[in-house]
């Protein structure tokens, strides 16, 4: 059973904090908060229907006693029927809200009786799906068990954050009419709707190639990049946007972030975009995004860098593209394992690690095998 959303719990402790405070957390008034929250949020939708039908209800003429008498026996109805959550649900809110919400005032204070704080809630997090693809072929640099390396590490850190893990075979993805010669790197953008497909809760899917590892899997997503809070602080602000080659098109991130209006996060290395490590969200625009980056004329133009080559016209040529992609520190989450430059170069406490280019000078095998070594374990969740 998952736990309750952030804004709910957020929600609960404006009613009253200091019940969240100073009482157990699988305890009877936590689990009548719960209810009353879910009732709530009920009430709420029951009535924006009401108000949305009943100016159609009556131009055909129903008397509205009559409506709202109907109204009212199904609301009552359903209720009574209704499943609210469960102990281990409530459990689970209880340990998220530990980990996400401060039980305290900005001074330090803990918030307990008299008159109850104002509580903004913030952009509620959604579900993360990590997504690997791959067709199981290549040399993988003479990495021994790269793939299955690859699932290990992606199904620890999500079983550990309660994150979704989704691999495919790139081979059920149909490229064939591009043309017979299509690089399999192309089926990237199938598995990511795919993942959105398969996983319909998913608010974010994080892209993350094979030749990674998670090397501080303590850190979870949502504190180090996907909350707004850390949007606002980690998104590069005036930052020139960088594409294939390196080359500078004179255009720059804005000087203020609305990460409302974020749905694609990566990384601008000295070469342009890279790929192997993005998050991008759920939304309209993504759709479209992704309809546009397979387009016959990117997938079939002889790009060294590909979709990445693809991706950095489209943000070269399209205000719609620049305006809801974020750049990033490379890392942020795509350290890179051969460059020992501050900004760009691996160094302990990164989050990700990614021998990108290893294959230049034929030394994955060691890297890997030197980083796979380095990597952190997962504490045991008590």
């Amino acid at each position: 059973m998952s736990a309750l959303p952030i804004s709910e719990i957020l929600l609960l402790r404006s009613i009253h904090p200091s019940i969240w405070q100073h009482t157990s957390p699988a305890s009877n008034s936590k689990q009548s908060l719960v209810r009353l929250v879910r009732l709530v949020r009920l009430v709420r939708s029951l009535h924006k229907v009401y108000i949305t039908v009943t100016p159609a209800v009556a131009m055909i003429g129903i008397p509205r006693p009559l409506y709202t008498l109907v109204i009212t026996i199904v609301v009552i109805v359903f209720l009574g029927s209704l499943t609210l959550y469960s102990p281990e649900q409530t459990q689970g809110a209880w340990e998220s809200a530990k980990k996400h919400v401060p039980f305290a005032t900005d001074n330090g204070d803990v918030v307990s009786g008299g008159s109850l704080p104002s509580v903004t809630l913030p952009s509620e997090p959604g579900g993360v799906v990590m997504l690997l693809a791959s067709d199981g072929k290549g040399s993988n640099g003479g990495i021994v068990g790269l793939l299955d390396k690859a699932i290990e590490d992606r199904t620890a850190y999500a079983k550990y954050h309660g994150y979704d893990f989704m691999f495919t075979n790139t081979t059920k993805y149909d490229l064939s009419r591009f043309g017979d010669k299509i690089h399999p790197v192309w089926a990237k953008i199938p598995a990511i709707k795919d993942a959105f497909d398969t996983y319909p809760d998913a608010e974010w899917v994080w892209w993350l190639d094979q030749d990674a590892i998670i090397m501080t899997p303590q850190i979870n997503l949502w504190d180090h990049i996907l909350s707004p809070k850390a949007m606002k602080q980690k998104l590069l602000k005036n930052e020139m946007f960088r594409v294939s080659g390196g080359r500078e098109i004179g255009i720059r991130t804005p000087a203020e972030i609305n990460p409302d209006e974020i749905n694609f996060i990566v990384a601008n290395d000295q070469n342009g975009f890279n790929a192997g490590s993005f998050l991008i969200r759920r939304s309209e625009w993504t759709e479209w995004l992704l309809e546009n980056w397979l387009n016959p004329i990117y997938v079939q133009k002889d790009w060294p860098g590909r979709e990445q080559d693809a991706f950095g016209h489209m943000v070269e040529f399209n205000k719609k593209i620049r305006d809801h992609t974020g750049l990033v520190n490379q890392r942020l989450f795509n350290s890179y394992a051969h460059i020992k430059w501050d900004f760009m170069g691996f160094f302990p406490g990164d989050l990700v690690v990614h021998l990108a280019g290893c294959w230049v000078n034929r030394e994955c095998k060691e890297i890997w095998d030197e980083m796979w070594a380095m990597r952190q374990k997962l504490p045991a969740k008590a």
